[in-house]
């Protein structure tokens, strides 16, 4: 999952998500080669969000 769809899905802008990310409530995006976008993995992106959301 991108960075684009993890906004939509969660229906919050980019900034949101960095500051979920840095709290901790979502895992860390990773990137993929030499590439600029971030990407999640989508099991432990819908795990995290499951817990978080709680």
């Amino acid at each position: 999952m991108t960075m684009a769809d993890v906004c939509v899905e969660m229906q919050v802008s980019r900034k949101t998500v960095y500051r979920m990310i840095a709290a901790g409530l979502l895992p860390e995006p990773r990137r993929v080669g030499n590439f600029r976008q971030f990407y999640f993995h989508r099991k432990e992106f819908e795990a995290r969000c499951k817990k978080a959301l709680r």
